[in-house]
């Protein structure tokens, strides 16, 4: 009367025990997948934000993230690419500079060349020469006192011309016989000293020129 047969309790309670476990086994599997697909999708961003700082600080100054969503790594990413856009500008300002500044000292270095020729051809003809007359001697220092002026003159409008390329330089109507006269006598003791015969025809006609700078251009 109290005997009772209860093997079939404890069979179920290992059915039960093994199902559990199984399920247990799935849900941690699931879990896992789960966590890991959770962390990529979160981390994703960051590693990609990352490449591209590193990529900027590499020297790569056009790289920018393509990172675009509304949370707090979004804003990241828009602030970095402000940043970038910034410091490239800036850079690029400066390379700007560098290279007028170059191109203003290589310039000035060209243009300096043939206005120096002709002062010293004609401080050397004063020096040397005693038959001149006091009208050649007069006329010599004349050219000597203007190439001066328009070599001062000339490194401001070059810096201007080059350095803040300036093109509104003022115009003034000027005879071309007398201007291509100047230049020619401007150039002549360089001319002269390399055993050159200039010639020079010009028509009567007057001309809008900024005198210094084409002045040099012809010299050129």
């Amino acid at each position: 009367i109290l005997s009772r047969d209860i093997s079939r309790i404890f069979e179920e309670k290992r059915t039960m025990e093994r199902s559990f476990l199984k399920t247990f086994a799935v849900a941690e599997l699931v879990g896992a997948l789960v966590t890991l697909g959770f962390s990529l999708y979160i981390t994703r961003p960051i590693n990609r934000l990352t490449k591209s700082t590193r990529a900027f600080a590499g020297g790569k100054l056009d790289e920018r993230s393509n990172v675009k969503s509304g949370d707090e790594i979004g804003e990241l990413s828009g602030s970095f690419n402000s940043m970038a856009e910034t410091i490239e500008e800036t850079i690029q300002k400066l390379e700007l500079s560098a290279k007028q500044q170059k191109d203003f000292t290589s310039s000035f270095a060209h243009e300096i060349k043939t206005p120096m020729t002709s002062v010293i051809g004609y401080a050397d003809m004063i020096y040397q020469r005693e038959d001149m007359t006091r009208e050649e001697t007069k006329n010599a220092a004349g050219y000597i006192l203007n190439e001066g002026l328009r070599l001062e003159a000339l490194s401001q409008k070059l810096m201007e011309l080059i350095v803040l390329e300036k093109q509104d330089f003022t115009l003034s109507e000027m005879p071309a016989d007398e201007v291509m006269r100047d230049i020619m006598e401007t150039m002549r003791p360089a001319a002269e000293s390399k055993g050159i015969k200039l010639e020079c025809t010009v028509q009567s006609a007057y001309i809008m020129i900024e005198f210094d700078l084409f002045k040099t251009l012809m010299m050129n």
